[in-house]
């Protein structure tokens, strides 16, 4: 019993630090931001809000994924499905219960064809 204590307070705490910010980065020169997007509901009584989002499939490998919480009503923030590596990427958030969200995403990505390579004969 006395192992699990420790493990349910680290649970706590990076709960806590995902709710604040998530940066996943393989940030690299060639890479473009191409996806900046708000996520924000208003205040919603007796309940949690939940959303769900996506970006892609596009031409693009994901490289770097930035989720900041703007809000202190937010609960946490996560990656569903895709992400790094990916063409894709597929987001959870959710308010405190009677709370609404506010939260910003920025993907940045590498261009999987390049552009002006187009050879004529």
């Amino acid at each position: 019993m006395r192992l699990q204590w420790p493990a349910f307070l680290l649970l706590c705490a990076v709960s806590l630090a995902m709710a604040q910010e998530v940066d996943q980065c393989r940030q690299g020169v060639d890479d473009e931001l191409i996806w900046d997007y708000n996520v924000r509901r208003p205040l919603r009584m007796g309940d949690y809000q939940e959303v769900e989002t996506d970006y892609g499939p596009t031409d693009v490998r994901i490289t770097c994924i930035w989720l900041n919480s703007l809000s202190e009503n937010n609960d946490g923030a996560w990656i569903t499905a895709g992400g790094i590596g990916y063409n894709f990427v597929k987001l959870k958030f959710r308010s405190k219960y009677s709370r609404g969200l506010h939260y910003r995403v920025l993907v940045y990505g590498r261009p999987t064809l390049r552009r002006g390579l187009l050879r004529l004969p």
